[in-house]
């Protein structure tokens, strides 16, 4: 049992959305799996367990929020959903791929050697292989796939990346530890970024820290 917002919390599920959105990350549910197939019933699908819920969430990832009462609400209504972190808001993920002869962590070392370490941060396992890095920046940054290096994504605004507690029929997404702190894009990093997509200047709250009291 977890305590939120002074009420307590059975489902273990509900329990871990709400602890992320303590820590300000704004959620939004995404169609599940149902074996081989996409929850939205299209066998055709370009986005198995990934895409929103139209019926829910029909303006996609505008309707990712931080706050218990609507994240609640978006599970009772669809306990076997998946569910995504928005990206944006100063918030940048890398999301490595690592599959079927890709392998994104080459590239990402090859921009280690040349822009200078990553830290240690907010880590989550994705169950191909892969794994996405959560990082603040400072800046308003955009998505893109593979422009950064090989089979590796940069989510910025408007961006998404399925999270914990979601599962594919290759095995469940996982943060490393999801009380690790998020840590700064180094500059040359975002650099970097700017220098391929542009930015937006903006200032709003962290993210992966809860609400200043």
């Amino acid at each position: 049992m977890t305590m939120h917002a002074n009420y307590e919390v059975n489902d273990p599920k509900l329990a871990f959305l709400l602890g992320l959105a303590a820590r300000n990350f704004r959620l939004f549910p995404v169609w599940n799996m149902r074996g081989s197939v996409c929850g939205c019933g299209n066998p055709q699908c370009n986005a198995p367990g990934k895409h929103p819920i139209a019926w829910l969430v029909p303006r996609g990832v505008k309707h990712a929020t931080f706050h218990e009462d609507e994240i609640t609400a978006f599970h009772a209504k669809a306990p076997w959903a998946n569910w995504a972190i928005a990206s944006g808001e100063r918030l940048c993920v890398l999301d490595v791929d690592i599959k079927k002869g890709r392998n994104g962590e080459i590239g990402l070392k090859q921009l280690e050697e040349e822009l200078g370490a990553l830290p240690h941060t907010l880590r989550a396992n994705t169950p191909s292989g892969g794994y996405h890095l959560f990082f603040e920046v400072s800046t308003e940054l955009h998505s893109s796939a593979s422009k950064l290096a090989p089979d590796v994504d940069v989510r910025g605004e408007g961006g998404y990346v399925v999270c914990a507690p979601s599962s594919t029929v290759l095995g469940d997404y996982v943060f490393e530890d999801e009380d690790m702190p998020i840590e700064r894009l180094p500059d040359a990093w975002a650099k970097r970024i700017v220098e391929i997509y542009g930015k937006k200047s903006r200032t709003t709250r962290a993210p992966g820290t809860p609400d200043a009291v």
